[in-house]
């Protein structure tokens, strides 16, 4: 062998060493490799695409079959935004299920049942159109795929893919209908309502509560985009507090408010919370009515030329057979109950008619109706979009609404009202939406809840269970005395006086069912203190002598006024030594200013001494300030000493004639003839 064939034979042993090396180095690689490339492409994907941050923001609901289907959707990250527009694997494929016949297949459908489209359409995310906003609008006709698509309420899938990978995907509901379709529609009210702590506060300023503000504000920008009506139960209270709040930002929303209601129906309610059951029991109707009155003349005046309508009665706390009574004995013919408030009826067979309630006098009841729960939920679900819920719910009443036509029966002899559980107003997000569905679905009509019928001839009776959840009465004697003090101190007031109106709300306000003993001693303590301090800006001096120089004469003395008002009291002095014919005298006294009161007086002795000088309300009831002490000093009363001194002279002159008369008779005696 030469050493030329040696050199081949190590470089052909290194050579195959070196393909083993690669070989065992390599292989595990080229086996992953052909591996991934086996696998399906939406597999390969996964690794790679993440889901994107995509909300569903609007969309037309109800859709006539001749007109287009509106899709649009958002999405936050800009990054994110920007790479699906010009993604030319993304897609967005719009699904129409099987459309729904009850309203448990709304939730089946949101809750993930599966069933296979009845139509598709597949649009590229590219050649979507763009608002100013940077959102994506998907717009198509019920063309092609989309053409056999029927009159009914739809679930529709939206799904967007990129790479055959599903990164984000919601379902909505459609409500398609024939063009020249006519319907029966079922009545539907939007009940909508906003209550808060008290505004009046116990000593008298005004103090709205941020939530109560947040509530207010959104009530104003639902009652400004949708025409309505609504049927807002909005405390007047809380209205009352608006209009006497200082600050700028609250008397711009009372604005907006003021112009938007007259669209709307504003429910008549108490001026704060007064349980009627209690009132009832406790012999308080007068006080209930108070209220009620009350409540009523502050919406009247924020109303515009709506008038108020007594015969539906709005309840966010339990009823029960007193309730009715009184309510009834008010003009109520129909109470309308939040979920909350119907709580311990329990489940009623259907919400959509009306039940008669019983009061707990003979011949006494009213219609009942109640928010069906099922619908309130929708307003507390978080789980979902706010925009999809309000379809939801939509959906639901329209189905309600084909149920009713299935059975025979007749859609506008029942009536739906929609409202979360306590009644307060749900995000716009979900509330704005919603009414815009419902108030334009031709198979439903919007009504106001005034319009329901008091018919209870075929109504069934719902028993209502005893209420004992506040007592009013045990207050009664507590606001009783309180108002006695108000009607006083009131007297001292001119007529158009602002403590007038300003103390009835304090008392109205005291007396409200929400607040806590603590709470209602602070505003016992609070109006006190408002009326004492009004009594106590009137005074006269003190420690003052007076001097009287004869028996009939004038006591002067000054009245102070500090108020910035012109008030009203009674003037009386006592004395034992002193008569005052005129008796108390009704002193105006202008504001911020001093006067003169002049007094008749007849003294009846001689001397000097004390005096006291009694302030009073007008009435005569209440004590204004603190009884003065003051000294009289009746000196050299000149007509009773002459008087004296006269009579003296004549007893005197009298005795010296009767004596000279005697000395005369003696004398003669002495000298008569006879004698001697």
């Amino acid at each position: 062998m030469t050493r030329s064939d040696d050199y081949r034979r190590v470089v052909s042993i290194r050579t195959a060493a070196t393909t083993r090396l690669r070989a065992r180095t390599f292989a595990p690689l080229i086996a992953a490799l052909l591996v991934l490339i086996a696998q399906p492409a939406d597999t390969r994907a996964t690794a790679t695409t993440e889901r994107v941050d995509v909300r569903l923001i609007a969309q037309n609901f109800n859709v006539a079959t001749n007109r287009q289907l509106r899709f649009v959707f958002s999405v936050l990250d800009e990054a994110e935004r920007a790479a699906l527009a010009v993604d030319q694997s993304a897609t967005l494929t719009i699904s129409f299920l099987a459309a729904m016949t009850t309203r448990e297949s709304v939730r089946q459908s949101l809750d993930g049942a599966v069933s296979p489209p009845v139509a598709e359409v597949d649009l590229r995310i590219r050649q979507l159109e763009r608002n100013a906003a940077g959102d994506f609008v998907a717009i198509t006709s019920l063309v092609g795929p989309l053409r056999g698509l029927e009159q009914g309420v739809y679930p529709v899938r939206l799904r967007i893919e990129r790479n055959e990978v599903e990164v984000y995907s919601t379902t909505s509901f459609v409500n398609l209908f024939e063009p020249d379709a006519v319907f029966e529609p079922l009545p539907v009210s939007a009940l909508v309502s906003v209550d808060s702590a008290p505004t009046m506060r116990p000593d008298g300023s005004t103090d709205i509560p941020p939530g109560a503000r947040v509530q207010l504000g959104v009530l104003a920008s639902l009652t400004e985009a949708f025409d309505g009506p609504l049927s807002i139960h909005l405390s007047p209270q809380l209205i009352d507090g608006l209009r006497r709040s200082s600050s700028s930002d609250d008397q711009a929303l009372l604005a907006r408010l003021v112009a938007a209601f007259p669209k709307h129906e504003l429910m008549p309610t108490t001026y704060v919370s007064f349980d009627a059951a209690s009132a009832h029991r406790g012999d308080m109707a007068d006080e209930f009515t108070e209220q009620l009155l009350e409540g009523e003349a502050v919406i009247d005046q924020v109303n515009g030329e709506a008038r108020i309508e007594r015969n539906v009665w709005v309840s966010r706390t339990p009823i029960d057979r007193d309730s009715v009574t009184l309510l009834r004995q008010l003009g109520v013919q129909t109470v309308v109950l939040t979920p909350q408030a119907a709580a311990p009826i329990g489940s009623l067979d259907s919400y959509l008619k009306p039940y008669r309630a019983l009061g707990s006098s003979v011949g006494l009841a009213v219609g009942l109706r109640a928010v069906d729960p099922s619908h309130a939920q929708w307003f507390a679900d978080q789980t979902r979009d706010p925009l999809v819920n309000a379809y939801a719910l939509a959906a639901e009443v329209l189905l309600q609404h084909q149920a009713i036509v299935a059975a025979g029966g007749t859609p506008t002899d029942r009536h739906v009202v929609v409202s979360s559980s306590n009644g307060g107003i749900a995000p716009l997000g979900m509330t704005n939406p919603l009414l815009v569905a419902l108030d334009r679905a031709p198979q439903l009509q919007m009504v106001p809840l005034g319009s329901m019928s008091g018919d209870l001839l075929d109504a069934t009776n719902v028993l209502l269970t005893d209420n004992d959840r506040v007592d009013v009465a045990v207050r009664r004697e507590a606001i009783d005395a309180l108002r006695a003090d108000v009607v006083s101190t009131s007297t001292m007031l001119t007529v158009d006086a602002p403590q007038h109106q300003a103390w009835k709300t304090s008392l109205l306000t005291a007396a409200t069912d929400t607040l806590s003993n603590d709470e209602f001693e602070a505003y016992q303590r609070g109006l006190r203190t408002q009326l004492r301090s009004l009594r106590n800006l009137v005074s006269i001096p003190d420690a003052l002598t007076f001097t009287l120089g004869g028996r009939e004469s004038d006591l002067r003395m000054q009245l102070r006024n500090d108020a910035d008002q012109q008030l009203s009291v009674l003037v009386a002095v006592e004395s034992a030594k002193l008569q005052f014919p005129q008796g108390p005298q009704l002193v105006a006294v202008p504001p911020r200013t001093s006067i003169d009161v002049i007094i008749p007086v007849i003294a009846r002795a001689n001397g000097t001494f004390p005096l006291e000088v009694v302030l009073t309300t007008p009435d005569g009831a209440t004590n204004v300030g603190r009884r003065i002490q003051m000294t009289a000093r009746v000196s050299a009363l000149a007509g009773l000493g002459q008087v004296v001194t006269g009579a003296a002279i004549l007893i005197l002159l009298s005795w010296w004639v009767s004596h000279w008369r005697a000395k005369r008779r003696g004398d003669s005696v002495k000298n008569h003839p006879a004698v001697h």
